[in-house]
């Protein structure tokens, strides 16, 4: 929520805002003619900042409200009965023990492999959304949902925006939309370069830095003022201590499931909802529900009155068919299978 569906969805609005003043004479609105737009990144990023902090506060009222314990602190595995984390002023260490764990830590945005300079100077969605100076010149390196969003978004704002990607852009989606969310995006500005990759970075000043690319076998450099690294997320599993509880962990570094119960692991008692879990869609409303169906199912057995299948038939998420949209310039959502696996 901090650093995902929201501030994405408000951000995306701005250049909307922007995009229907172009409509006002044509219904009849006078006056706007001739008029130049200058848009204050500035505003719009401390509006969604104090949006997000509301949306926070109301969510601890209402954890004070029922009783429920709220640490605000980054908790590791100790063994698969205790999980360990520093608190305080002083960096208390502290361990807790409890009957059952959820990880619902989200996920963090990865590194450049390889390019540790490119990391260093880099920035991530995470980083964007909150970035106080205007971002500028834009280098988005990535092809997935958030790198298509943000250099659309970035574009809207009025920001020079390149885009590069080692391969095809937004994959699990059919290839038809690809191609017309993509080129909508090259037709309002957006510089997009496929079987392109980074291969150096060096800074040249405050807010200036130069890049080496390798686009289809040959180099080039690009001067921009900042770089957006989206190329996928993980759950940290070193840093959350999975190992040490035992957890198995999927090839995508998430919590591998169960095929009768997607959000529990290999352990009985630990679990793990949202973008931490495999298989789960990375959306915030689909890991809000899930965590209320895998409550039910912990209280009823807890319970002991219900079968397991019984439990599992009333409280299970099915996350076959759940639709997506990509907040691109061009909006489009679907469901179910694209048209490649559906062939």
């Amino acid at each position: 929520m901090n650093v995902g569906c929201i501030p994405k969805k408000l951000f995306h609005i701005g250049t909307q805002v922007e995009e229907q003043t172009h409509m006002l004479a044509d219904y009849g609105w006078k006056g706007a003619d001739g008029v130049t737009l200058k848009h204050d990144w500035s505003v719009l990023r401390s509006n969604i900042q104090n949006h997000i902090k509301g949306i926070n506060f109301s969510y601890k009222a209402k954890m004070q409200e029922i009783g429920a314990d709220y640490i605000n602190a980054f908790a590791s595995f100790e063994n698969s009965n205790e999980v360990r984390f520093t608190h305080g002023a002083g960096n208390t260490p502290y361990t807790l023990k409890a009957k059952h764990f959820v990880i619902a830590a989200g996920n963090r945005p990865r590194g450049y492999p390889g390019q540790p300079e490119l990391s260093e100077y880099a920035v991530t969605s995470d980083d964007l959304f909150s970035l106080e100076e205007d971002p500028g010149k834009t280098l988005v390196v990535g092809g997935g949902f958030v790198a298509v969003e943000c250099a659309g978004f970035l574009r809207g704002l009025g920001k020079e925006v390149i885009m590069i990607n080692r391969s095809s852009f937004l994959r699990t989606m059919d290839d038809d939309m690809t191609f017309r969310i993509i080129d909508d995006m090259e037709a309002h500005g957006v510089q997009v370069m496929t079987k392109t990759v980074p291969t150096g970075a060096k800074k040249l000043g405050d807010k200036s830095f130069e890049v080496e690319l390798m686009s289809n076998g040959e180099k080039q450099k690009v001067e921009v003022n900042t770089i957006l690294l989206a190329i996928g997320r993980s759950c940290e599993p070193d840093k959350l201590g999975l190992a040490n509880a035992g957890v198995v962990v999927a090839p995508s570094q998430r919590v591998q499931g169960r095929r009768d119960e997607q959000e529990r692991s290999n352990i009985d008692h630990i679990y793990a909802i949202g973008d931490a879990c495999e298989g789960a869609p990375e959306l915030m409303p689909v890991a809000q529900k899930s965590g209320k169906q895998l409550a039910h199912r912990i209280y009823e057995r807890m319970k002991g009155e219900r079968s397991e299948q019984e439990i599992l038939d009333a409280y299970s998420t099915d996350f076959s068919y759940i639709p997506s949209t990509v907040f691109s310039p061009t909006e489009y959502s679907f469901a179910g299978l694209n048209e490649q696996e559906a062939i």
